[in-house]
């Protein structure tokens, strides 16, 4: 069992903190140490929010065009953000100032930093940029090419420097010390977002034909899900790499990975509650707790993990617009959700600790 308690809410009943931004969230990243949070718009504007305080840092709320993606690097003391415009923008993530503008060959569709921020990865167009961090200043690294389509998404592997990169034809895993070394996992299909299980033994794609890939990274082998609604742009590991939660649809769903050959020939657990499709999914960090929120603005809480009723919610609520981005602190002592409508809500997590 998972320790998660049953008999009381699993968040507190008001947000502790609300920040508006001027347009739909398209990013949310926790510092460390979950004392602020970072949230980036559709709309250009990125912002530092001090969740403790319950105010806002600092603000840039004409940044770019749009930003797609946003993401932290602790050890430089910045917050990345890149979208619409052919550049990329390193900020103070103590000031917002603009640190480091990097121009691009094309609009950005995903930045991601390393887990040690020595590397930093940006897919645009066809290609990943991968620079390299000297002090707090990052330059041009490796390019990686050879991709068939437009760049949908990347993930670095946890604690590694391997960087996986989806786009139709192919799932590429580069090596982030060489720009030819790399294996590529080939299917006729459009890859559309891409997550490591945290011991590196999967990774898992949501796809642009209602599907859901698990490849196995040590021999390439793959399983291929199918029944979803819609397609596939959401994925959630648990902290221990055995579930994987999926999206694409109203019902989300929860495989069990273990064992030699992973969720294959096993029936997911389905998690109702929802009756709008899901938008966004995460599990805590270090729990079994799974949240998710819907186009309608509902969020659902479960622990799919449970030995009775797993699919039954724990928890059901409504916000004030749909719901597109979530979440956790490091420590899940904290949940922020992001809507359309720009509002980040913030909300204190309850239940006991682990046995």
């Amino acid at each position: 069992m998972s320790g998660i308690a049953t008999s009381s809410r699993i968040l507190e009943q008001e947000p502790c903190a609300e920040f508006q931004l001027n347009g739909y969230v398209s990013e949310i990243c926790w510092t460390p140490d979950g004392s602020r949070v970072a949230v980036a718009s559709l709309e250009g504007e990125a912002a530092v929010f001090d969740v403790a305080a319950g105010r806002r840092a600092w603000s840039r709320p004409e940044l770019l065009f749009g930003i797609s993606s946003a993401a932290i690097c602790t050890e430089a003391g910045l917050l990345g953000c890149c979208g619409d415009e052919k550049k990329l923008s390193l900020l103070s993530l103590e000031s917002g100032e603009t640190l480091q503008e990097l121009a691009l060959p094309a609009w950005a569709e995903r930045l991601r930093f390393s887990d040690d921020g020595a590397l930093m990865a940006v897919a645009a167009g066809r290609e990943v940029l991968v620079y390299q961090r000297e002090g707090s200043v990052f330059n041009p690294y490796l390019t990686y090419t050879e991709h068939d389509s437009t760049v949908s998404d990347i993930a670095w592997q946890p604690g590694g420097d391997i960087l996986a990169a989806c786009a139709y034809g192919a799932l590429s895993l580069w090596t982030g010390n060489d720009a030819k070394d790399h294996r590529r996992f080939r299917w006729k299909g459009s890859s559309l977002r891409v997550a490591w299980s945290p011991d590196s033994r999967y990774l898992a794609t949501g796809d642009q034909d209602a599907t859901v890939h698990i490849w196995f990274v040590d021999s390439g082998k793959d399983l291929q899900m199918r029944g979803f609604e819609t397609k596939v742009l959401e994925l959630s590991w648990d902290h221990s790499g055995r579930y994987l939660a999926t999206g694409g649809g109203v019902v989300p769903t929860v495989w069990d990975c273990s064992g030699k050959t992973g969720p294959e020939n096993r029936p997911p657990v389905e998690l109702f509650g929802h009756k709008a499709q899901v938008k966004t999914l995460s599990f805590a960090r270090q729990h079994s707790l799974l949240v998710a929120g819907d186009e309608i603005g509902d969020l659902c809480a479960w622990n799919p993990t449970a030995d009775e009723a797993p699919g039954e919610p724990l928890e059901r609520r409504t916000l004030s617009s749909a719901l597109v981005y979530s979440a956790f602190s490091p420590d899940d002592s904290h949940l922020a959700i992001g809507g359309a409508d720009g509002v980040v809500s913030i909300f204190r997590t309850r239940w006991h600790e682990r046995a």
